[in-house]
């Protein structure tokens, strides 16, 4: 398994544009704010080491930074897969993507941009396979199933936090990003990238 992520200050400065719709730099965080003192980061953490994604992955990346940082609908939905997955209640094809992510009343597009740079800004996982696949945000593979899902939540450094006594939920809810939140997943086969999932839940 390879494993990719940005460095520290890109993932904040890619996290800060979630509200915006130009790049703006801002300086890494030394702690998480908002959090109880005696809220500590679970000791099943684990980090995924910087390398190099293939020249072809790394294309599909760029890609989709700089689509991101456009919001250009057009050219993400001419990513997706005949028959992506965009949710677990049944939506699927760019169609579907649309009803669950775009397009009131489920959808709402300034979210799915917001999600789709934070997870950019996390970087993503690569694994050998038939072809190639990526899976952003790199932690919910790196994530070992020991945790409850819906009771784990993560930093902008990756660092895991599970809901407990002292870390309260209404706390890891304000400050961080829940394990199980937005997702992507793409294939390369035949020679092209496709986006093949874009989910959240589980």
């Amino acid at each position: 398994m390879i494993r990719t992520i940005l460095p520290a200050a890109s993932v904040v400065a890619l996290l800060a544009l979630s509200g915006c719709s130009a790049p703006a730099e801002v300086a890494a965080p030394r702690s998480t704010p908002g959090l109880p003192a005696a809220c500590t980061p679970d000791p099943r953490t684990r980090a995924a080491p910087a390398t190099t994604l293939s020249a072809s992955a790394a294309r599909f990346d760029a890609t989709l930074r700089r689509i991101a940082q456009d919001e250009d609908l057009e050219a993400f939905l001419a990513l997706l897969d005949p028959d992506v997955t965009a949710s677990f209640g049944g939506h699927s094809g760019p169609q579907g993507f649309r009803e669950a992510w775009i397009d009131p009343p489920a959808g709402s597009a300034s979210a799915f941009w917001a999600d789709l740079r934070r997870m950019l800004g996390f970087g993503g996982t690569m694994a050998a396979g038939p072809g190639e696949n990526l899976v952003y945000p790199y932690y919910f593979d790196t994530w070992d199933g020991a945790t409850d899902p819906f009771e784990t939540w993560v930093d902008v450094q990756g660092t895991l936090y599970t809901t407990g006594p002292a870390c309260p939920e209404p706390a890891l809810r304000r400050a961080l990003t829940p394990l199980i939140g937005p997702r992507l997943y793409a294939d390369r086969t035949g020679g092209r990238w496709r986006v093949m999932g874009f989910l959240q839940g589980d």
